[in-house]
């Protein structure tokens, strides 16, 4: 008992000091590429008849081109939407 009470005062002078507070942890994403997005041109549609209409060949390409564009963009960014979900998901 007096072991106890001579030990006691030394670990309450001494305490349980805090230890250093750890640092904040600052989550990083990965920077994403940034792609230009095409721009198609206003296009003038000549009235065939009351149901057709009629688009130059050129605008019609013009569109065609710019939706496989877009749809290139679309795929990368999903391919680096799973890859970082998959990265951060662990």
């Amino acid at each position: 008992m007096k072991y106890l009470l001579l030990i006691l005062p030394i670990f309450i002078l001494n305490g349980c000091k805090d230890p250093k507070p750890c640092p904040k942890q600052v989550c990083l994403y990965p920077v994403l590429p940034t792609y230009k997005v095409p721009q198609s041109s206003n296009f003038q549609v000549k009235k065939y008849n009351n149901e057709n209409s009629i688009i130059d060949n050129k605008t019609l390409f013009q569109m065609v081109n710019n939706n496989t564009k877009l749809r290139k963009i679309c795929t990368n960014y999903a391919v680096i939407n799973k890859r970082v979900n998959k990265e951060y998901n662990k």
